[in-house]
């Protein structure tokens, strides 16, 4: 019974007469009978005269008892070598006759053709078909039986078996192919649905029961126009139905251009792109729609990021262009002001109107530093840092006196972080600010500070890395959806009296620290604001519980370079009420030649104090690279009305030694430049321009 070529027929029967006879019908030998019978064979198929006919040929195997018969069928299944054909007798004494013999065989090889053979009437046909249900798979061979029928017989029934498997294959290949695309379409991403040709839904795949929010046992035969509903994004009415449009209009291939929200079973929405084809038949008629649906909410929410920074981007156009006017102006007003404000009595009225006015240029100058920090500049200068420190004095600061408590709850072993200290305490005071207002009637604001590891971080949607969480929590009015989404929008506000800049700032500060600031309220109920900065674990900061007061007078020749006259006169008055003496120039081209002439007179300057930007002159990072080349030993102090501008953000990367930004307090400069000189003598042991 191994594989060969030919049909394999099994002969079961318990005489090995009848044995030799289906082996001389069905595999003769090439002698003038066989060919007689071959001849007669192909005339009564139809090739007449001819005496070389084509005849299949068969591999015979033969059982004496129908259990040796199951036994042959089991191993033929076994080897994939199945028989097409058995031919079966009727009585096998002793064991199982051909009708229980072919009940079995068929258990095991249900597509083996049979002939049943018998001498005998005992069996009538209509009893045969009732315990051989199969009926059209076996047929009836009287004994004795003509040698042309029985070849006929194989003949037609093996051919019937090839073709019987070609079908089964064939369909398998079909079901296979079915599967693998009920797969395909049950994995993709994107919502697929199917519907025939009168618009209802024949078939959904999981994304699509997601985005629709129906199963598809529910939504089978539903026309597809109620399962999958589309908004017009101006209108906001249910649009017409792509599949319905495909159909009307049999149109090749419908898309919809731009975006669409989708309305959901229970009522939510989502951002859809969809597009729609007709499923055609063989004749090309229409017999159905596929309907692909891909969310694009994300894609959605990046545009409006991306819209977002565009306002932003036109906003630092325009707060770049006026801020160093600006703080030049605050810059002489703040002097003035600070000048005339030491020369009056601490307890006359002069006194006070004096300080309100320059709490009012503190406050313009915060507003300016804002309009930069949120547009295209206003780039942090980071120092390592215990940021809890930070948090907790702005928070002892803004909250003095209000009808708040504030309530701290601080992890010991916070990391540091390298942060804008400066720029810090202005988000976490907006953010107080906004929570003292939302309580008008008082309550308590709630700020917690933790360590976030990095395998926490990677859950909460952070870069890699370890982080500080600062959440700030109040019980206040809270604030509805719209508010929440565009509560960082530059110039959105809810508040009457509003600049609509102060959470922009803040998004904007954090984002520029590579952190990130969310937002989650419930109306009635309050509002936390979580942020989240890269930290530093492996770092130790030294905690300073305060800043010793300078000693003064500062005995130092400074050279200052300002292309405004006003702000020259105001910053040289203000360095000779510290104890220096002071030569001014207005371009950077007259510092240098002021810079060589006090050198060659023997009256070198001790340190310069430049503005960074001299419009149609020279600036104060060539003034630096000059200066330089001479006295690489001089400190060189950058001031600048532009904030934003990134030699300001890393003045030391360009050589500078300290900066100050305008507008500027006389104890900033008192202090950047006592800084410089001690720096400058420890490195050179001079004793020039120490302090008293």
């Amino acid at each position: 019974m191994t594989p060969g070529k030919g049909f394999r027929v099994l002969v079961v029967d318990d005489y090995e007469s009848i044995h030799d006879d289906f082996r001389r019908v069905l595999m003769p030998e090439e002698n003038k009978h066989t060919n007689k019978l071959k001849e007669l064979e192909g005339n009564l198929l139809g090739v007449i005269g001819s005496s070389k006919v084509s005849l299949p040929e068969y591999r015979l195997d033969f059982a004496s008892q129908g259990e040796q018969a199951i036994e042959f069928v089991e191993q033929a299944c076994t080897s994939r070598d199945p028989y097409a054909l058995a031919f079966v007798d009727m009585r096998m004494p002793p064991g199982i006759n051909g009708i229980e013999t072919i009940q079995k065989l068929w258990a095991v090889a249900p597509g083996t053709e049979i002939v049943i053979c018998t001498a005998y009437s005992d069996h009538s046909w209509e009893e045969m078909r009732s315990e051989l249900p199969n009926h059209d798979r076996f047929l009836v061979l009287k004994k004795p039986f003509d040698t042309i029928e029985v070849s006929q017989m194989a003949a037609a029934l093996t051919e019937k078996w090839h073709l019987a498997r070609q079908v089964e294959e064939q369909v398998d290949e079909l079901e296979a192919q079915k599967e693998h695309l009920a797969v395909t379409v049950m994995s993709i991403g994107d919502g697929v649905i199917v519907a025939d040709n009168t618009g209802r839904l024949t078939m959904m795949n999981p994304a699509a029961e997601k985005l629709t929010g129906w199963e598809q046992d529910q939504a089978i035969g539903q026309p597809v126009s109620r399962i999958y509903q589309v908004l017009n994004e101006t209108t906001h009415e249910i649009c017409d139905g792509l599949v319905e449009q495909v159909l009307a209009r049999q149109l090749p291939f419908l898309r919809v251009s731009g975006h669409a929200k989708a309305v959901r079973r229970d009522g939510s929405e989502v951002w859809v792109a969809d597009n729609a084809a007709p499923i055609r038949g063989k004749q090309g008629d229409v017999i159905g729609v596929v309907l692909v649906i891909r969310d694009v909410t994300q894609k959605r929410r990046v545009e409006e990021e991306q819209a977002k920074l565009q306002k932003l981007e036109s906003i630092g156009i325009l707060a770049g262009g006026i801020a160093h006017d600006f703080n030049n102006l605050l810059t002489v007003m703040r002097g003035h002001l600070e000048l005339a404000h030491r020369q009056v009595d601490g307890n006359s009225k002069l006194h006070h109107h004096l300080k309100r006015t320059e709490g009012a240029c503190i406050s313009a100058g915060g507003l300016t530093k804002q309009l930069l920090t949120f547009s295209k500049g206003g780039n942090p200068v980071r120092q390592t840092a215990c940021v809890d420190d930070c948090v907790r004095d702005t928070a002892d600061f803004v909250l003095h006196g209000a009808n708040v408590k504030c309530t701290f709850d601080l992890s010991k072993d916070l990391w540091p972080a390298r942060v804008d200290t400066g720029q810090i305490s202005q988000v976490i005071q907006n953010l107080l600010i906004n929570s003292r207002q939302a309580m008008p009637a008082g309550g308590t604001i709630a700020v917690t500070m933790r360590n976030v590891p990095e395998l926490e971080a990677k859950t909460m949607e952070l870069e890699s890395g370890t982080f500080i969480e600062i959440a700030i929590k109040d019980e206040g009015i809270g604030m509805d959806e719209e508010s929440q989404n565009r509560i960082f929008e530059p110039y959105y506000t809810t508040k009457k009296t509003g600049s609509g800049l102060g959470m922009a700032v803040c998004h904007s500060i954090i984002t520029k620290h590579g952190g990130s600031i969310k937002v989650a309220s419930i109306l009635g109920k309050g509002t936390t604001f979580t942020i989240h900065l890269p930290a530093l674990p492996e770092e130790t900061v030294v905690r300073r519980s305060a800043v010793d007061d300078l000693d003064l007078p500062i005995n130092a020749h400074i050279l200052l370079m300002d292309d405004k006259l006003e702000v020259l006169q105001v910053t040289q008055v203000m360095l000779e009420g510290l104890g220096c003496s002071v030569e001014c120039a207005d371009d950077g081209g007259v510092a240098i030649e002021a810079f060589n002439a006090a050198s060659k007179a023997g009256d070198p300057h001790d340190l310069l104090l430049v503005d960074l930007t001299v419009p149609g002159g020279i600036g104060g990072l060539e003034v630096l690279n000059k200066i330089k080349e001479c006295s690489p030993e001089t400190p060189v102090i950058v001031t600048s009305g532009y904030s934003d501008d990134v030699i300001m953000a890393k003045y030391e990367e360009y050589g500078f030694s300290a900066r100050v930004e305008k507008p500027f307090m006389i104890s900033e400069l008192a202090r950047a430049i006592c800084q410089c000189l001690e720096n400058r003598n420890e490195s050179t042991g001079s004793l020039t321009g120490s302090t008293m």
